[in-house]
């Protein structure tokens, strides 16, 4: 009796010991998510996209939660959102993030924080939310809880495993993480305790993750796959059946709800849980559960899939096939988009993982095939899936990496397992030396990690004040000296910013839906100045006295007389992708990527800058900045002219390193408005460098400027 006394007090003593590390684990990963304010002592928004959801919250704070749906033309509120037409927030974005931190900012106002400083916390509500949630899935995946804390302990240690949860970097994709976590937590449950409340909290929280995040795709997707494999490890009895559905009923339920189906079916894949329960409800009653019959259906199926979408019969959003490497033709901006690139720090983050996860797959698909159940073909499903699009993607490296790590839970559980069982059982030495080296290597990964995740936020400069005082001055300028009514022009990256902080209309934001504007704003940018005024005015409608053209600039001071504008900075470096839109063979609609790459890198660039090439690769010198004036862009025509407005004269550096002058150009229908700029910091030669801000106003077909 005392001996079982003995063993439930030592049990309950590993409990508390396990909860403690879990605490301390969040509270860690708190501190790294919130490392910018703890550093800087204050609260601001980081990067592009969170202005919007500031926007949209002190919108919905203002005029009640259900004005979401009215955040549509004609409402004039939206109107200054991709002028003249206006954004559509119901369709094109999602009304989880500031749904949320409206119904909740009670608590940040009683916290004394305004509704940004309140937005821009929210974030590592859900990072906390993320590492309980990987500590329960891992923990009900292999029944270990110390499997269970190496998950969380990746969620706090890896820069990718809350990327998007730190304080003021207000992404979806944090919250989605969160709520897609919990939902294979509860599935996993569902499928092993066949209990209808599992069903209901999984598809409870998928159907939130439509909410949230565009990433319910590749949830979704996941589920679907799941469900329709599982007959090949697993027998579906009626009452798995009736839970699958409950869990499909309540997914598309609560993505209902959102009261726009249409948001939901622009594309197939929405449906894909649907379809999934479909074939197993073909695979009970109509195959009899005959796996031969069921395998050439699934076949026929994906091989008339595959035809669909090389027909686009199925349509699946362009971003969608670029993440998966399917080759197709895609609209030219999806490939100038950062996120949309490969992550370039997958070797880096990943040096001691990326082993261990691809070790992992390995052994998971041994468990698999030596001893099939629906636990081995998630972690095989998820983790070569999600794996891949982690190295697809960098938009994905969150969602990526928090499922590829169920393989390296794997082989950290067997590794676990080892070391358990030695105690009792006589296992090779050559087993546990391999065990002990996987745990070791964990032991130290994890903590270096951490400490290199916190080092990299602890330095990061948030708001708008990341390059000087600059960009703040000049949005108070524009708020404060040009007409209400006017319309700025600047490349889609800036819309939030100066939509939200200046109240005045832009062309295009960091949504970048409407492939067409961004296109057409491309040619107001890079074409010359009279093709620029064209298209404002036949597109546009912009007129004069009231339009705006906003471009910025990084530049070293040579010396007291003489500027040089730094190529790959800057706008002066994403106007090679301006360049890239802008040309495209079809405009705006999809064109094959790798042979207009092919053409645009040996015909067109060339046109405009001066290149050279390095070990066979291309690399863009600098601008032909002394092209004749007739021809020039107008954002290097306007970048010169600026710096002659601030007392230098404009030079640039040929391939040979000689600095070339530049006079100042004729400009005919455009003049300086304002220009704000800031010292950001000294060469290593000790030359000042400089980022300047300006702007320039439309004034009609007068000329304004001598050279």
């Amino acid at each position: 009796m005392r001996g079982i006394v003995d063993l439930a007090l030592n049990n309950r003593f590993r409990k508390i010991i396990v909860y403690v590390i879990l605490g301390l684990l969040v509270v860690v990963g708190v501190v790294n998510m919130a490392s910018p304010l703890i550093m800087r002592g204050e609260i601001d928004l980081f990067g592009n996209d969170p202005w919007i959801e500031y926007w949209l919250t002190k919108y919905l704070v203002e005029h009640g939660i259900t004005s979401w749906w009215r955040l549509k033309p004609p409402n004039p509120d939206v109107l200054k959102f991709w002028y003249p037409y206006g954004r559509d927030f119901t369709m094109t974005a999602y009304p989880g993030v500031p749904m949320f931190a409206a119904l909740t900012y009670p608590i940040g106002k009683a916290l004394g924080l305004t509704i940004k400083e309140w937005v821009a916390v929210n974030p590592i509500i859900f990072g906390a939310i993320a590492i309980i949630a990987a500590f329960l899935f891992g923990r009900e995946l292999f029944g270990n809880n110390y499997v269970g804390l190496v998950y969380s302990a990746f969620m706090v240690a890896l820069a990718s495993g809350t990327a998007r949860s730190f304080v003021g970097f207000v992404e979806k994709q944090g919250y989605g993480v969160a709520l897609i976590l919990l939902a294979m937590f509860f599935y996993i449950r569902l499928l092993k305790y066949k209990r209808w409340f599992d069903a209901v909290l999984s598809g409870l929280f998928l159907g939130l993750t439509f909410w949230f995040w565009g990433g319910y795709i590749f949830a979704y997707t996941l589920v679907a796959m799941h469900i329709a494999l599982l007959p090949f490890v697993t027998k579906i009895d009626r009452k798995t059946l009736n839970l699958l559905t409950i869990l499909a009923i309540v997914t598309y339920i609560v993505s209902l709800a959102y009261g726009v189906p249409e948001k939901l079916l622009k594309t197939e894949l929405s449906l894909s849980i649907l379809a999934s329960l479909a074939l197993v409800y073909i695979y009970s009653y109509v195959l009899n559960g005959n796996r031969k019959y069921y395998l050439g259906l699934i076949v026929a199926l994906g091989i008339g899939a595959m035809v669909s979408v090389a027909l686009r019969l199925i349509s699946i959003p362009g971003r969608v096939l670029y993440a998966l490497g399917i080759l197709t033709d895609v609209k030219p901006i999806v490939a100038t988009v950062a996120e949309h690139a490969r992550p370039e720090s997958v070797a880096v983050e990943m040096y001691v993982a990326l082993p261990l996860a691809i070790l992992g797959i390995l052994y998971s698909i041994y468990k698999l095939l030596s001893k099939p159940n629906e636990k081995w073909l998630l972690i095989v499903l998820s983790s070569t899936f999600m794996l891949y699009l982690y190295s697809r993607m960098a938009y994905l490296s969150e969602i990526g990496l928090v499922f590829s790590l169920l393989a390296v839970l794997a082989i950290t559980h067997w590794s676990i397992t080892v070391l358990q069982r030695a105690t009792k059982y006589k296992v090779g030495s050559l087993t546990k030396v391999f065990a002990i080296l996987v745990l070791g290597l964990l032991l130290l990964f994890i903590p270096n990690a951490a400490i290199l995740t916190f080092a990299s936020r602890s330095n990061m400069n948030l708001g708008l004040d990341i390059y000087g005082n600059a960009w703040i001055d000049m949005l108070d300028w524009i708020k404060e000296n040009t007409p209400e009514d006017s319309v700025i022009v600047a490349w889609w990256d800036y819309g939030y910013w100066i939509t939200v902080n200046t109240n005045r209309a832009t062309l295009a934001d960091g949504a970048t839906w409407n492939t067409t504007q961004i296109w057409l704003l491309s040619k107001i940018l890079m074409g010359n100045e009279s093709h620029a005024v064209e298209v404002m005015k036949r597109y546009f409608n912009l007129q004069p006295n009231k339009t705006y053209v906003l471009a910025y600039y990084i530049a070293i001071a040579l010396n007291n007389t003489t500027m040089l504008v730094l190529p790959g900075q800057a706008d002066i470096g994403k106007s090679n992708a301006m360049l890239f839109i802008m040309n495209g063979p079809n405009g705006p609609r999809p064109a094959n990527l790798e042979n207009y790459s092919i053409e645009f890198n040996s015909k067109i660039l060339p046109k405009y800058w001066y290149i050279t090439y390095y070990q066979g690769r291309l690399v863009p010198l600098t601008p032909k900045w002394d092209m004749p004036g007739n021809q020039l862009p107008l954002l290097y025509k306007l970048t010169i002219d600026s710096v002659y407005e601030l007392g230098y004269k404009f030079v640039y550096q040929d391939q040979y390193g000689r600095l070339i002058s530049v006079p100042r150009p004729y400009l005919q229908y455009f003049k300086v408005a304002h220009i704000s700029y800031d010292q950001l910091g000294v060469t290593v030669t000790g030359h000042p460098y400089y980022v300047v801000v300006f702007l320039y106003q439309y004034v009609g077909e007068k000329a304004q400027q001598e050279s």
